[in-house]
């Protein structure tokens, strides 16, 4: 089991999610990636997208500015 990072702050949606698919590629089942973002759209787009892509968006959190997403790989 492989945990991945994927730092966007900074950058504008659709960019993180670019960088998110970038290491997607890279996952295994049970692996994680944690997507570290500080665009609010990432609340509202990633959950739809984790969806239509067959990944498990495990948590999603939000503190002052930054925004916390995990996801893994459905079964």
């Amino acid at each position: 089991m492989a945990h991945y990072l994927v730092d966007a702050r900074g950058l504008q949606w659709p960019e993180p999610l670019f960088h998110l698919e970038e290491q997607i590629r890279h996952l295994s089942n049970l692996d994680t990636i944690e997507l570290l973002a500080t665009d609010p759209l990432v609340e509202t787009e990633l959950p739809p997208w984790c969806r239509d892509h067959g990944y498990y968006l495990v948590e999603l959190t939000k503190e002052a500015e930054e925004i916390r997403a995990c996801l893994e790989l459905s079964e």
